[in-house]
């Protein structure tokens, strides 16, 4: 698979949001990509970071980015709310035309990017959603998901071939809409926006898109911690489901 970056100025406003906790160890790498190999084609642009009271020198780094760029937003959590509550701050502040989501971790190459752009706009969509082709994570993370996207079915009739993927790219339309109904503290926003972006029959698609192993810091779920994450999160589609019904 290969994704070209532009040469030609995007007449847009692009937002990336991303919730960064404890990532000294790729974050520059991770911030500079998006910055050079994206946000530099739009002509109007902003970078959201929720540093989520990181605990290493990740606030240090962001504080050297946000120097040579300029666009970059940071903004420090009062205390530890974790991942979900994080990028739900980030989108309800990102102002763009086009607001896009990738987690911090290193596990995504930027240039995809323009793979989802593309196919939002040539197909005039509302919603693009990554999914990982070949996913390069531990087995327990992997049967995770897939329990997940199982018990989605169940519950709202369709289905996605990754749910759960940190890749998504929004008009900003649209995700005012699905903002509107989900909870600002949601354990698992990236999995109720796309139930309500169907719930509001939103035009959706899918791309592939490449995934590499994580090769620092850990991961907010581990193994010993699986079953307990999605017991919180099937709780929280069950509840989210009685929310839509009556909304």
């Amino acid at each position: 698979m290969k994704s070209v970056i532009p040469v030609s100025q995007e007449p847009f406003s692009l937002s990336v949001v991303m919730p960064v906790h404890n990532e000294e160890e790729v974050i520059e790498k991770v911030v500079r990509n998006f910055c050079d190999a994206i946000l530099s084609r739009f002509k109007k642009k902003e970078f959201i970071l929720v540093d989520d009271r990181s605990t290493d020198a990740t606030p240090l780094v962001l504080r050297r980015l946000k120097s040579k760029y300029p666009y970059i937003r940071v903004l420090t959590n009062s205390s530890n709310q974790g991942h979900g509550p994080s990028l739900m701050r980030a989108y309800h502040e990102a102002k763009g035309e086009y607001i896009f989501h990738c987690d911090s971790d290193n596990q995504f190459i930027a240039e995809d990017f323009w793979l989802i752009w593309r196919k939002l706009k040539d197909s005039k969509l509302e919603l693009v959603m990554g999914y990982r082709k070949q996913r390069n994570d531990p087995i327990y993370r992997i049967l995770m998901s897939n329990a997940l996207r199982l018990f989605n079915f169940v519950l709202f009739g369709f289905s996605c071939r990754d749910i759960n993927a940190p890749f998504k790219l929004y008009t900003h339309s649209s995700l005012k809409k699905v903002l509107f109904v989900v909870p600002r503290n949601a354990f698992v926003p990236t999995i109720l926006m796309v139930v309500a972006a169907h719930a509001y029959s939103m035009r959706i698609g899918e791309v592939a898109i490449r995934h590499l192993p994580r090769l620092t810091g850990k991961s907010f779920i581990r193994n010993w911690r699986t079953i307990t994450f999605c017991i919180k999160a099937a709780i929280e589609l069950i509840q989210f489901k009685r929310q839509l019904q009556f909304s």
